[in-house]
């Protein structure tokens, strides 16, 4: 039986919880040798579906769009993950990618929980598992948000996981500071921006 294994960590997950992608992956391989599974992944230079940095209440997540494209090509049998909210921590979401699985005749199964799509009470356990692992998101950012609200009234930087170009983000004082050989490409761009804009056109002439 071909297996494709799913791992995922967020910034907050494993300063939280304290398993790593790497834990993830070694748990799950050694899980699949145990069975006898041969292991599929169709990622270059990767034997696991890995999403790093990702949280679990967003399905626009890169490792996972791959896992569902192969899929729907049918490239494995089963999708293992170390656990559930791995896979998601949306309610919704779940159900949705359980029924396209069930659509597809793949089966799903945790590895450190005895959830899986294989009988009526595996899915019934599933269905309330993943019912805690939304209420745990919610909890999340209950927790969160606020945290981002005082720390943008210090004008610390709360934006994505890198930097915009030309920037460098200092972790001591929680700021953005100006790259300054970055910030001098950024300058030529400008410039040649609003030299296009500026410059006078002919009429039936396109100015490149």
């Amino acid at each position: 039986m071909k297996v494709a294994l799913y791992t995922r960590v967020s910034t907050e997950d494993q300063a939280r919880e304290g398993f790593s992608l790497e834990v993830q992956r070694d748990y799950l391989l050694q899980y699949a040798k145990n069975f006898g599974w041969n292991v599929f992944c169709s990622m270059s230079g990767r034997d696991v579906y890995m999403d790093d940095g990702y949280s679990g209440g967003n399905m626009d997540r890169p490792a996972m769009q791959r896992l569902l494209f192969d899929a729907k090509n049918k490239h494995f049998d089963l999708v293992l993950v170390y656990k559930q909210d791995r896979l998601s921590r949306k309610l919704k979401d779940l159900l949705a990618l359980l029924e396209e699985f069930e659509t597809l005749g793949i089966g799903y199964k945790s590895a450190t929980e005895p959830f899986d799509t294989t009988s009526s009470a595996g899915k019934m356990a599933i269905q309330m598992l993943g019912s805690c692992a939304e209420f745990e998101r919610n909890r999340l950012v209950e927790r969160v948000f606020p945290g981002m609200v005082v720390g943008v009234k210090k004008g610390h930087w709360q934006g994505a996981r890198y930097a915009p170009y030309g920037y460098r983000y200092n972790k001591e004082i929680k700021k953005l500071e100006v790259h300054d050989e970055e910030a001098k490409i950024v300058k030529e761009i400008l410039i040649c921006i609003l030299a296009v804009k500026v410059r006078p056109r002919l009429p039936g002439i396109i100015i490149i």
